[in-house]
């Protein structure tokens, strides 16, 4: 802190001061009644009224309650204001001319791809189950064709499907009993191989169902771009199922005739019979092969089923009869020697 020697030199500081009018609010009358600065008196107590610089709390008070009452008398006007512009049925004018309105045009269908899966090399029609001491492999070679690079497709993964029949539809094996490597890349050519395939379980342990391979065409993000599946084949653990399940023999039929008009539960007495969806019996006619639905299965050597009708019109014909063959099929590709059959008039006994 400065000390001045004399009231004077003090007196001289203070009128060299200069506030550049930021203060000129609170001083307009003076500095606290005083003309200049050099005229306070340092030695007396300074008093000056408030209320030429600060409201006091009443007026605050005031002033709030008259500029709420303001606002609030704006606000009522406004409201007023909206209330008498509405008190009619305002309809807005539409944005849109729906009189000239067009409906959008769809967007622009995908050009079918020309893309395809030539399987060169098929699986095995019979593919015998991997053991736990012998690995049992099989390879399949596929083709990949047309506009592939295009569509950004790199890879191909291979997993196993029940094969389609006219009893079930196609549909992905619910357990991994596929062995090998799935998913390869696609050369430059279009060529894929899978060369080291198994299947770990037989279709005995699936209901006699055959399986396929379905080969999906990848890109590198996992995208599905095309699918293809495999011919059938049927798995088996041994040899001697392959053979009983081929060597199917036909004995007798329940009667060796049977009316034209069809509809007449018969059986038939063989073995082996194999409850599968393979399993079919057709009767063979010069007309053309009937397949006999529903089949019952009985036993491995009786089967029951109901007789179709002849698909001609006797009364069309010069035949008094027409001569048939029955024959069954455990897999649909082995068939059972055949046994004669004659379709007959219905007025016959």
């Amino acid at each position: 802190m400065d000390y001045y020697e004399d009231e004077y030199e003090m007196n001289m500081d203070l009128d060299d001061l200069s506030f550049d009018g930021q203060y000129s609010e609170f001083f307009d009358d003076g500095l606290f009644g005083f003309p200049s600065m050099s005229n306070i008196p340092l030695s007396e107590e300074v008093s000056f009224n408030q209320s030429q610089f600060f409201k006091s709390d009443q007026s605050i008070k005031e002033e709030s309650q008259l500029q709420y009452s303001n606002n609030n008398n704006n606000n009522n006007n406004y409201m007023k204001q909206i209330k008498e512009e509405h008190d009619y049925a305002y309809v807005p004018q539409p944005i849109i001319n729906m009189s000239n309105y067009k409906q959008p045009l769809p967007p622009p269908k995908p050009l079918q791809s020309d893309v395809d899966i030539t399987i060169e090399s098929q699986p095995p029609v019979e593919v015998r189950t991997r053991t736990p001491s012998e690995i049992r492999t099989f390879g399949v070679t596929c083709k990949v064709t047309g506009s592939w690079r295009q569509m950004g497709a790199t890879l191909m993964n291979v997993s196993l499907w029940y094969a389609q029949t006219e009893l079930f539809s196609a549909g992905p094996v619910g357990k991994d009993i596929l062995g090998g490597t799935k998913t390869t890349p696609i050369l430059p050519d279009g060529t894929v191989t899978f060369d080291n395939l198994s299947v770990s379980e037989s279709s005995t342990k699936h209901k006699e169902r055959e399986f396929s391979l379905q080969l999906v065409l990848l890109r590198n993000d996992g995208h599905e771009l095309f699918i293809k599946k495999s011919r059938p084949f049927y798995a088996y653990s041994h040899k001697k199922v392959l053979q009983r399940r081929g060597s199917v023999k036909l004995r007798t039929l329940s009667k060796p005739w049977g009316r034209i008009s069809g509809k007449e539960s018969m059986h038939v007495i063989g073995s082996p019979f194999i409850q599968g969806p393979a399993l079919a019996l057709i009767i063979r006619t010069p007309f053309g092969d009937l397949n006999a639905k529903p089949l019952e299965y009985y036993s491995d050597s009786v089967l029951f089923f109901e007789l179709p009708a002849c698909p001609v019109d006797l009364s069309t014909t010069n035949q008094s009869e027409v001569k048939a063959q029955i024959i069954l099929t455990n897999d649909g590709r082995t068939y059972s020697n055949p046994l004669d059959f004659t379709y007959v008039p219905d007025s016959a006994k």
